[in-house]
């Protein structure tokens, strides 16, 4: 600094013309009065996907579910439009398990969260004896969030037998009914039938709560021919047993 001046300052100025900083300096003999100072412009930050909740994690096909999506922030001007996705994770060929949900959802300007419903359905029953694995994603901002969902076998008929096969009139014989897995709570309501009055059973059999079998009795009815009759169970699939009257 030249004398007699006894301070001087400068300005910091961008190629945009934005003051960026400062410094100045006192007297020569007092280095304490020096001072610098420099910013940078802030930016808004960004926003992103933060989670994605599920109100259940595990389910059954049928059933349905409400899934959230929630920003870092609130929406900008005009709401963020999240994508949606589904990946199911399983080994079973084809699927058996169907994801129904939007491609999209808008979460409003100023808010951080928004809703949507995931349902689920069943094409076969065919080989599905463990749990789907199904990912829900949501993206936005660069950012992806996954929540993963559970999706268990349903529970359904999978034996019906009679012994003894072959029975004579007045007889009875047993009848077992078979599920894949322990019935609900409440139970599972088999319904039966028979083709024939050759032999009745009941109009239906509870397999009890956290059990996976049932028995019935089977009643022989008077013929006069050697009759085969067929008695179906049905409780989320259909089977078929046959015995035989004389």
């Amino acid at each position: 600094m030249p004398a007699p001046d006894t301070e001087s300052a400068a300005t910091g100025i961008d190629v945009d013309g934005n003051i960026v900083g400062w410094a100045r300096t006192g007297s020569r003999n007092n280095p304490a009065s020096v001072h610098a100072v420099m910013w940078r412009p802030s930016t808004s930050p960004e926003s992103f996907v933060q989670s994605i909740g599920l109100d259940q994690t595990v389910i059954t096909p049928g059933q349905s579910l409400q899934a959230t999506v929630t920003l870092n922030q609130p929406a900008p001007v005009g709401g963020a439009v999240v994508t949606l996705a589904n990946t199911i994770v399983s080994a079973v060929t084809p699927p058996a398990v169907t994801v129904d949900m939007p491609a999209s959802i808008t979460i409003a300007e100023g808010t951080t969260s928004a809703s949507f419903t995931v349902a689920t359905g069943l094409t076969s029953l065919a080989g599905f004896a463990a749990p789907y694995g199904v990912d829900i994603q949501a993206s936005y901002g660069d950012t992806t969030q996954t929540a993963t969902l559970i999706v268990n076998p349903p529970v359904f008929l999978s034996s019906l037998n009679v012994a003894p096969a072959n029975i004579v009139t007045g007889s009875t014989a047993v009848g077992t009914l078979i599920l894949n897995a322990a019935a609900p709570a409440g139970g599972a309501l088999v319904t039966l039938s028979s083709n024939s009055p050759a032999a009745t059973v009941p109009a239906n059999v509870l397999v009890p709560a956290g059990q996976s079998f049932a028995t019935f009795t089977l009643q022989a009815n008077p013929v006069t021919t050697f009759t085969t009759v067929t008695i179906t169970g049905s409780y989320g699939s259909a089977i078929a047993a046959s015995a035989s009257n004389r």
